[in-house]
């Protein structure tokens, strides 16, 4: 039955390479080197999804779309001015992953990556590498048990995260100059860590909810960190290492450290 199928499908183009998979087990790879500007889009529609997508040159552009359950994306763009737009989401979406990786070139070479995925469904994992500068990753996951880690190398960075949801845990790290780290994590038992190295960085977390957790550790000069939680039995903790840090914590509730 077409349903129990496999469908693998190997592109290796330099123009715009374009997937439409449905019913299960559904498995797109795409691969675009040495070329520039190329175009990869995939969209499948299902259970148990799979899809790889391997772009290598400058200009590349990557469209996911995986509506179902249990899906599985893995992109990976190296040079420069790369985006990446992904989304995993339908009708009793869960357990779905997304790992996303743009690095620079031999010479480290990485400028204007840019890195946007929404999860909305339950237990979903979402990973983001950025390396190089001015790079910019935003991450969406709304439902419960969610969890996202975002890494950046290089000046510039921008990172942006929001979780709407339940038990929900946000990790970023950051090593360059110039970083922004901004999260929103609404709901309760939730979990916040960021970790910047570098000058003038900034980390900003709001959490409105109960049980919610926040850690900020910073290490340069010119840092700024600012906790803002609601509820009760919340926690928040930041470290400065440097010159001219400023810390600001606002908890509104009971019981809050």
């Amino acid at each position: 039955m077409k349903i129990f199928a496999a469908a693998a499908v190997i592109a290796a183009l330099s123009a715009t390479t374009a997937l439409a998979q449905e019913e299960m087990n559904n498995q797109a790879f795409i691969n675009q080197l040495d070329s520039t500007g190329s175009a990869a889009v995939v969209s499948q529609n299902g259970a148990a999804l799979y899809g790889i997508v391997d772009q290598a040159g400058a200009g590349h552009s990557a469209d996911i779309l995986q509506e179902g359950s249990g899906s599985t994306v893995t992109v990976d763009q190296s040079t420069f001015n790369n985006t990446v737009d992904g989304r995993q989401s339908g009708s009793g979406s869960s357990n779905n992953s997304a790992t996303i990786t743009q690095r620079g070139n031999e010479n480290g070479e990485a400028e204007g990556n840019r890195a946007s995925f929404v999860q909305a469904g339950d237990e979903n994992k979402l990973n983001a590498t950025q390396e190089g500068s001015s790079n910019f990753a935003y991450s969406e996951q709304t439902g419960s048990y969610n969890d996202a880690l975002t890494l950046q190398s290089g000046e510039g960075n921008r990172i942006y995260n929001y979780q709407p949801g339940d038990s929900n845990e946000i990790t970023v790290i950051q090593d360059g100059i110039g970083n922004f780290a901004s999260s929103v994590v609404e709901g309760y038992g939730n979990l916040y860590v960021a970790n910047q190295t570098g000058n003038d960085n900034t980390a900003s977390n709001e959490q409105p909810g109960v049980g919610n957790m926040a850690g900020v550790g910073q290490t340069g000069d010119g840092n700024y960190a600012a906790t803002l939680q609601y509820g009760s039995r919340d926690l928040a903790t930041i470290v400065q290492t440097g010159n001219a840090n400023a810390a600001s914590i606002d908890q509104g509730g009971i019981g809050g450290l």
